[in-house]
Protein backbone atom coordinates (compact mmCIF):
# COMPACT_ATOMS: atom_id res chain seq x y z
CA UNK A 1 0.00 0.00 0.00
CA UNK A 2 1.13 3.55 -0.68
CA UNK A 3 2.40 5.79 2.12
CA UNK A 4 -0.21 7.99 3.84
CA UNK A 5 1.29 11.26 2.60
CA UNK A 6 0.99 10.18 -1.05
CA UNK A 7 -2.63 9.07 -0.54
CA UNK A 8 -3.43 12.45 1.07
CA UNK A 9 -1.66 14.31 -1.77
CA UNK A 10 -3.71 12.36 -4.32
CA UNK A 11 -6.87 13.12 -2.32
CA UNK A 12 -6.12 16.85 -2.38
CA UNK A 13 -5.34 16.67 -6.08
CA UNK A 14 -8.68 14.96 -6.80
CA UNK A 15 -10.61 17.48 -4.72
CA UNK A 16 -8.96 20.38 -6.56
CA UNK A 17 -9.81 18.69 -9.85
CA UNK A 18 -13.45 18.37 -8.72
CA UNK A 19 -13.58 22.08 -7.88
CA UNK A 20 -12.20 23.10 -11.28
CA UNK A 21 -14.37 20.84 -13.42
CA UNK A 22 -17.79 22.00 -14.56
CA UNK A 23 -19.04 18.48 -15.10
CA UNK A 24 -18.13 15.61 -12.82
CA UNK A 25 -17.85 12.31 -14.65
CA UNK A 26 -18.56 8.86 -13.23
CA UNK A 27 -14.88 8.03 -13.75
CA UNK A 28 -13.87 10.96 -11.53
CA UNK A 29 -16.34 9.85 -8.84
CA UNK A 30 -14.99 6.30 -8.91
CA UNK A 31 -11.41 7.57 -8.67
CA UNK A 32 -12.33 9.71 -5.64
CA UNK A 33 -14.20 6.79 -4.01
CA UNK A 34 -11.18 4.53 -4.54
CA UNK A 35 -8.89 7.15 -3.04
CA UNK A 36 -11.25 7.66 -0.07
CA UNK A 37 -11.26 3.91 0.52
CA UNK A 38 -7.44 3.79 0.43
CA UNK A 39 -7.26 6.79 2.77
CA UNK A 40 -9.72 5.20 5.19
CA UNK A 41 -7.84 1.88 5.25
CA UNK A 42 -4.50 3.63 5.76
CA UNK A 43 -5.83 5.87 8.56
CA UNK A 44 -7.42 2.89 10.33
CA UNK A 45 -4.11 1.06 10.02
CA UNK A 46 -2.24 4.04 11.52
CA UNK A 47 -4.78 4.30 14.35
CA UNK A 48 -4.47 0.56 15.10
CA UNK A 49 -0.67 0.81 15.07
CA UNK A 50 -0.84 3.77 17.48
CA UNK A 51 -3.09 1.79 19.82
CA UNK A 52 -0.72 -1.20 19.82
CA UNK A 53 2.29 1.04 20.37
CA UNK A 54 0.56 2.68 23.34
CA UNK A 55 -0.25 -0.75 24.77
CA UNK A 56 3.36 -1.83 24.30
CA UNK A 57 4.60 1.38 25.91
CA UNK A 58 2.31 0.70 28.87
CA UNK A 59 3.80 -2.77 29.21
CA UNK A 60 7.33 -1.33 29.10
CA UNK A 61 6.42 1.35 31.68
CA UNK A 62 4.93 -1.30 33.99
CA UNK A 63 8.04 -3.47 33.59
CA UNK A 64 10.20 -0.44 34.43
CA UNK A 65 8.14 0.23 37.58
CA UNK A 66 8.40 -3.44 38.54
CA UNK A 67 12.18 -3.36 38.02
CA UNK A 68 12.48 -0.16 40.07
CA UNK A 69 10.49 -1.76 42.89
CA UNK A 70 12.70 -4.85 42.69
CA UNK A 71 15.83 -2.65 42.69
CA UNK A 72 14.54 -0.85 45.80
CA UNK A 73 13.86 -4.14 47.59
CA UNK A 74 17.30 -5.51 46.70
CA UNK A 75 19.02 -2.26 47.76
CA UNK A 76 17.18 -2.38 51.09
CA UNK A 77 18.23 -6.00 51.65
CA UNK A 78 21.84 -5.19 50.79
CA UNK A 79 21.87 -2.15 53.08
CA UNK A 80 20.32 -4.12 55.96
CA UNK A 81 22.69 -7.06 55.51
CA UNK A 82 25.73 -4.76 55.33
CA UNK A 83 24.70 -2.97 58.53
CA UNK A 84 23.88 -6.25 60.28
CA UNK A 85 27.17 -7.89 59.22
CA UNK A 86 29.19 -4.81 60.23
CA UNK A 87 27.46 -4.66 63.60
CA UNK A 88 28.05 -8.36 64.27
CA UNK A 89 31.70 -8.18 63.15
CA UNK A 90 32.28 -5.19 65.48
CA UNK A 91 30.53 -6.95 68.35
CA UNK A 92 32.70 -10.05 67.84
CA UNK A 93 35.77 -7.84 67.29
CA UNK A 94 36.41 -9.41 63.87
CA UNK A 95 38.34 -7.10 61.53
CA UNK A 96 38.47 -9.23 58.38
CA UNK A 97 36.58 -12.12 56.72
CA UNK A 98 37.82 -14.15 53.75
CA UNK A 99 35.03 -15.84 51.77
CA UNK A 100 35.03 -19.17 49.92
CA UNK A 101 37.20 -20.03 46.93
CA UNK A 102 34.24 -20.03 44.49
CA UNK A 103 33.48 -16.38 45.16
CA UNK A 104 36.64 -15.04 46.77
CA UNK A 105 36.11 -11.76 48.58
CA UNK A 106 37.54 -10.06 51.61
CA UNK A 107 35.31 -8.09 53.96
CA UNK A 108 36.76 -5.44 56.25
CA UNK A 109 35.20 -3.33 58.96
CA UNK A 110 36.44 0.20 58.56
CA UNK A 111 35.67 3.40 60.43
CA UNK A 112 34.28 5.96 58.00
CA UNK A 113 34.72 9.73 58.07
CA UNK A 114 32.43 11.67 60.37
CA UNK A 115 29.11 12.46 58.76
CA UNK A 116 26.82 15.35 59.56
CA UNK A 117 23.50 14.63 61.25
CA UNK A 118 21.01 17.48 61.19
CA UNK A 119 17.99 17.80 63.43
CA UNK A 120 15.37 19.23 61.10
CA UNK A 121 13.34 20.71 63.96
CA UNK A 122 16.20 23.08 64.90
CA UNK A 123 16.78 26.01 62.50
CA UNK A 124 20.19 26.44 60.85
CA UNK A 125 22.25 29.24 62.46
CA UNK A 126 22.51 32.33 60.21
CA UNK A 127 26.28 32.09 59.72
CA UNK A 128 25.84 28.60 58.17
CA UNK A 129 22.83 29.37 55.98
CA UNK A 130 23.18 29.72 52.20
CA UNK A 131 20.65 31.67 50.14
CA UNK A 132 19.92 30.54 46.59
CA UNK A 133 17.97 32.58 44.07
CA UNK A 134 16.04 30.75 41.38
CA UNK A 135 15.01 32.63 38.24
CA UNK A 136 12.12 31.02 36.40
CA UNK A 137 10.36 31.90 33.18
CA UNK A 138 6.71 33.02 33.58
CA UNK A 139 5.37 30.99 30.65
CA UNK A 140 1.74 31.88 31.32
CA UNK A 141 2.41 35.62 31.18
CA UNK A 142 4.64 35.31 28.10
CA UNK A 143 1.97 33.28 26.27
CA UNK A 144 -0.73 35.82 27.21
CA UNK A 145 1.40 38.76 26.02
CA UNK A 146 2.22 36.99 22.73
CA UNK A 147 -1.47 36.24 22.17
CA UNK A 148 -2.19 39.94 22.69
CA UNK A 149 0.28 40.76 19.90
CA UNK A 150 3.30 41.79 21.94
CA UNK A 151 6.66 40.71 20.48
CA UNK A 152 9.06 39.08 22.92
CA UNK A 153 12.56 38.25 21.72
CA UNK A 154 13.27 34.53 21.72
CA UNK A 155 9.63 33.48 22.06
CA UNK A 156 6.83 32.72 19.62
CA UNK A 157 3.54 30.85 19.60
CA UNK A 158 3.01 27.71 17.62
CA UNK A 159 0.00 25.53 16.97
CA UNK A 160 0.28 21.84 17.60
CA UNK A 161 -2.11 19.02 16.84
CA UNK A 162 -2.53 15.61 18.33
CA UNK A 163 -4.60 12.59 17.48
CA UNK A 164 -7.18 11.29 19.93
CA UNK A 165 -8.14 7.63 19.79
CA UNK A 166 -11.02 6.48 21.99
Amino acid sequence: MKPLHSIVAKHQELLEKFMQEEEITREMELELEKNNEELNIKLKSCAATLQWLRIELGIVEQARKDMQAREKRLSSKIEWLEQYTTQQMRTADIKKILTSVEFPHTFYVRKNQDSLVRQVSIPTPREYALVETIVKCDNTRIKKDLQEGKEIEGFSLTNTYSIIIK
